[in-house]
Parts: structure tokens; C-alpha cells; sequence
């Protein structure tokens, strides 16, 4: 690989996004500083709008052509990712039942700019929740382990959204 040597390494994400750190501590310029802590900010923004609204408000948190593949399935664009989300917790709330607890913790956010209004991520994230579950029921493991993969796009307002987000679950419990 060019550029390669010792210390050096590529990883490969899904879509072959090739991130090389070569032994070193990432480097950023002052714009892209702030820029990683507005694409962090976002990123936790987005857990928050799934675990207390549900992605019913999901709208706000990605581009108007985000390609965002689910476990239902890829939805391309906000109405289709935000009614993906309304069927979600119709299909929870069905027959009067409360809507879960659900909790998505977010760990070992990496950035990598494409440009200055453009970053692939990555990141891993523990989901946890009561779902298919006895209400009441206590849960002190992870529903599942997430490798996240997104793209990032600082839009003319200003404001980063996700443009892409897709993840693959390498641990999920076990019903039963």
C-alpha cells in the first residue's frame, strides 16, 4: 500500500473507506477541532432523538438525502427515515402497550475528513432495552454491540448532518 511502513496500517469499513493512522496520533487543524466536537455533539444528538423520541424527530439530525440502512431495510431521504421510525413505535405501542426504555451509549468516535464540510466516522455503540421483554423486566447486559459506520455533511446552514448511516451488529443477546 502507498505510503505504507512500519507502524502502519489500513482498516476498511464497509464500503472500502480506507482510514490509515500509521502509529500516530490523529492531527487536526483548529477548524477541524471544532468541527470534530459540532460532529460529536451531533452524534449524541442522534442517541438522544432515538432513545427519548423515538427517530420520530430524526428529520432535523440527517441531510434531505440521507441514505440510512435500518434492520427493516435502507430508507434514502428524511420522510422515508422518519416514517421508518413512526412504524417502529407503532409496531411497540401496539395494543396499548408503553413504549420500551431503550439506551444507546456511543464509544471510540473516529473522524476522518473527506474535506472541510465532509467526514466519514466510525464509532461502537452498546444498545440496551426492554424490548420483546416482561415490562418491568431488568436488564443489566447489552441488547446488542454496533460497529457504526457514517458520513457527515456540514450543510449550508452551517450545521453537520448524517448523510449515511449504516452499522452491523457483531454481538446481539440471545432471545431466552
Amino acid at each position: 500500500m502507498a505510503g505504507g511502513g512500519a507502524g502502519s496500517r489500513a482498516i476498511i469499513d464497509r464500503n472500502g473507506i480506507h482510514l490509515e493512522r500509521n502509529g500516530r496520533l490523529a492531527k487536526f487543524s483548529m477548524q477541524e477541532v471544532a468541527s470534530v466536537a459540532e460532529i460529536q455533539q451531533l452524534i449524541n444528538d442522534w442517541v438522544y432523538e432515538l432513545d427519548f423520541n423515538h427517530g420520530l424527530s430524526m428529520d432535523t439530525i440527517v441531510t434531505e438525502d440521507c441514505v440510512y440502512t435500518m434492520h427493516s431495510g435502507t430508507r434514502t431521504g428524511r420522510d422515508a427515515i422518519v416514517e421508518a421510525y413512526r412504524q417502529r413505535a407503532e409496531r411497540l405501542t401496539a395494543g396499548g402497550e408503553a413504549m420500551p426504555p431503550m439506551r444507546h451509549l456511543n464509544a471510540n468516535l473516529r473522524v476522518e475528513f473527506r474535506d472541510p464540510d465532509h467526514a466519514a466516522i466510525t464509532f461502537g455503540m452498546a444498545f440496551y432495552t426492554a424490548e420483546g421483554n416482561p415490562a418491568g423486566a431488568r436488564h443489566t447486559d447489552a441488547s446488542a454491540i454496533a460497529d457504526v459506520w457514517m458520513e457527515c455533511r456540514r450543510e449550508d446552514d452551517g450545521h453537520w448532518r448524517i448523510s449515511r448511516f449504516e452499522s452491523d451488529q457483531p454481538f446481539v443477546r440471545l432471545p431466552g
